[in-house]
């Protein structure tokens, strides 16, 4: 499923008509981490990953983004982009100067609002993210991140809300990176899940199993849109 299923708003418009077009292979590194960010991306169609690589080699999710979300528009604040940008699936964005965005933005309240919007709804995201790494068990950070996942997929209308499964193209390795668990931990925890008959990850599919007791073990405060 694809961005044209989403509803754009002023900020998916300017970038839609004033776009051009690239495609990423899976793994492929869209931007390096340190690396000017000359451009904002809209995400046509698949799957990318912000992804921040310490010294030692260890690495995490800072963002994980799904078709119809932009992209770098934090680049605005002057401050370099620390983490790669990398394709989990192959993708098509569409990307515009950053400069091009600017000096719309500058004189387009409409579209400077959308900016504004998007950005805040990026800091609740983080702080949802914060509060899953810092306090929840293994266990429920796991269920927190596929209702969130879910969630998005549906805010997006790329997911049914009464869909009792949805493709999340992440192996159980991409789970660690995304939760800040290790592989062998979430391996544990997807059998409890299993186990418990609450939900079923398989070849890139989850399977929602009980979605009573999986909202009740996850913690959603705010349904990101």
């Amino acid at each position: 499923m694809t961005t044209d299923q989403r509803k754009k708003g002023p900020l998916r418009e300017f970038i839609i008509r004033n776009a051009n077009q690239r495609h990423f292979n899976r793994q492929a590194r869209v931007h390096r981490a340190g690396e000017k960010l000359d451009h904002v991306y809209l995400l046509e169609d698949g799957w990318l990953a912000r992804i921040r690589t310490d010294r030692d080699g260890s690495a995490a999710f800072t963002a994980m983004y799904i078709a119809g979300d932009v992209i770098g528009a934090d680049a605005l604040s002057g401050y370099a982009i620390v983490d790669d940008l990398i394709a989990l699936t192959n993708v098509r964005v569409a990307r515009v100067p950053l400069t091009a965005l600017r000096a719309r933005a500058a004189t387009d309240a409409s579209l400077a609002l959308d900016l504004a919007g998007l950005l805040a709804k990026e800091t609740i995201f983080l702080r949802e993210a914060l509060f899953a790494v810092g306090r929840q068990p293994s266990d429920a950070r796991l269920c927190t991140f596929f209702v969130q996942t879910f969630h998005r997929l549906v805010a997006a209308g790329l997911a049914d809300p009464a869909a009792t499964s949805f493709d999340l193209p992440l192996t159980q390795a991409d789970l660690a990176t995304a939760t800040g668990l290790t592989s062998v931990h979430v391996s544990r925890v997807l059998r409890r899940l299993r186990e418990w008959e609450w939900l079923q990850f398989h070849n890139g599919t989850v399977h929602l199993l009980n979605t009573e007791a999986l909202l009740r073990h996850a913690h959603v405060a705010s349904e990101i849109r």
